[in-house]
């Protein structure tokens, strides 16, 4: 959402106190190059994700490898989970940083249960995996409701 020629509420006296006051031609020049930055990102963020994405992939098949392999593979899991939530909606992501919530609460919320959670973090990870390879952005439409409704169903 483009903010140029909106009214914002900034600091312009100097004395610390917010006032209002629309945007001069530096600060829609500002904003301007943001968004062209941000557009940028958003055009690259399957690429960032797929990173993560690969990590987080990886970890798992590390998990399966053992018992000692468990809980630093979880923890590595987790960490690229929770870095795929963290950047899923600035990007518009948001049913991936939706599915990276629910995974990162479902690995701090698990209870030993290596087997359920190896197999419930495969079906975010999936999950995950489908919302990039189609390029499902924002809520991901009647398909990211059928992806929340299948993880929700495990």
């Amino acid at each position: 959402m483009p903010l140029t020629g909106r009214e914002v509420t900034v600091d312009n006296s100097g004395s610390g106190l917010p006032g209002e006051r629309a945007l001069d031609a530096d600060d829609e020049a500002a904003l301007q190059r943001a968004e062209v930055a941000l557009a940028a990102l958003r055009s690259t963020a399957a690429m960032a994700f797929g990173e993560d994405l690969a990590v987080a992939e990886a970890a798992l098949r590390a998990a399966r490898g053992g018992p000692e392999a468990v809980e630093p593979s979880l923890a590595a899991l987790y960490d690229a989970a929770h870095c795929i939530k963290g950047l899923g909606g600035s990007l518009g992501f948001d049913l991936l940083t939706e599915i990276g919530r629910r995974l990162c609460a479902r690995l701090k919320r698990r209870h030993r249960e290596e087997a359920d959670i190896l197999i419930l973090a495969d079906a975010h990870l999936r999950a995950m995996r489908r919302v990039l390879d189609e390029d499902l952005r924002g809520d991901g439409g009647e398909t990211g409701t059928a992806l929340l409704a299948a993880l929700d169903a495990q």
